[in-house]
């Protein structure tokens, strides 16, 4: 993600403060358009691992402080509600991702004539895809609010490291 990034940036240094009239000025600006695009499409899929990654550490966390009952299977298990809601919303914003990524780059391809789709259609579409993911972290926050009030009496500091023998 971070090569994408630094070949963006170093593409729009090149671009904002080159020489006025550069014979390849349109292949820099084509070139930031679709990495721009590919880092985007990167970041949206990055968000949804951490959305994934989120809930199953969480998950991780009541299992270690209750150990291996019934209720705590349930919560660690790939069986998990908040698992499976967590893969089922990111799967469906992924999608929508690639799909925007697709739009987005036959919308640039394309000349003016020939476009099916208006670049306001397309920022509406972006607008969506990024109202998901805000709406997809607010069950998490509640989330990691209930698992911290689980654990908030299972401190480090408790614990003797070491174990003491006895």
């Amino acid at each position: 993600m971070a090569v994408f990034h630094i070949a963006l940036d170093g593409l729009n240094l090149v671009y904002w403060y080159g020489p006025g009239s550069l014979w390849y000025e349109d292949d820099i600006y084509e070139s930031r358009y679709y990495i721009g695009g590919v880092v985007q499409l990167i970041s949206d899929v990055l968000d949804v691992v951490l959305l994934v990654t989120f809930a199953v550490l969480a998950g991780g966390f009541l299992f270690c402080l209750n150990g291996p009952s019934s209720s705590t299977k349930t919560i660690n298990s790939k069986k998990s509600p908040v698992f499976l809601s967590s893969v089922a919303f990111g799967g469906l914003i992924v999608i929508l991702a690639i799909a925007f990524f697709g739009l987005d780059t036959a919308w640039y391809a394309n000349s003016a004539r020939t476009r099916t789709v208006s670049a306001r259609t397309l920022s509406q579409f972006r607008g969506a895809i990024d109202i998901l993911l805000f709406i997809a972290f607010i069950p998490m926050l509640g989330y990691a609010s209930f698992v911290v009030h689980k654990t908030k009496r299972h401190l480090v500091g408790n614990v003797s490291c070491p174990p003491n023998p006895t």
